[in-house]
């Protein structure tokens, strides 16, 4: 793009991540995304696409299983730390999207200060994890009012 200014886009080629991920003994086409919050893996899940597809989204039909940090694959938590240590806000929430390729080869997709919050009332452990995240969400965000809350005067 530096080369030529006037282009606005870049196109990424496609990758191939259908057998790079193992889930239950079962490839399938998976991202998985880390949320850290207070600088420390808070939750993680993995989004499985639906048949045919590519696109791991919940909205676009994909399927959403949370993942305790013993399912994560141990070289996504290493780049995810390395990463990590590069953001190093204590008070940061984000979230950050992975691959694996089917060549075993991991890729960072994306990194999110907003991460989106799913809340699917037929999946109790869905609401539960939902309600987990907002409730320290909240917790941090009532610190911060707190901490610049003018002082009262009395008349």
């Amino acid at each position: 793009m530096r080369q030529n200014p006037s282009i606005s886009f870049i196109l990424q080629p496609y990758l191939a991540f259908d057998l790079g991920y193992s889930y239950h003994n079962t490839q399938t086409t998976a991202d998985i995304r880390l949320i850290f919050h207070h600088n420390r893996l808070f939750q993680s899940y993995i989004r499985l696409a639906k048949a045919r597809d590519f696109r791991c989204n919940q909205h676009q039909g994909g399927m959403l299983i949370y993942l305790t940090k013993n399912d994560l694959p141990p070289a996504v938590i290493k780049v995810a730390q390395k990463i990590r240590r590069k953001i190093a806000k204590p008070q940061s929430l984000y979230a950050l999207d992975f691959v694996i390729s089917n060549s075993g080869n991991i890729y960072f997709l994306e990194g999110n200060i907003g991460p989106g919050i799913t809340w699917d009332t037929t999946d109790l452990i869905d609401t539960q994890k939902a309600q987990q995240l907002i409730r320290s969400i909240v917790q941090v965000m009532a610190k911060r009012v707190v901490a610049t809350k003018p002082e009262t005067v009395l008349y």
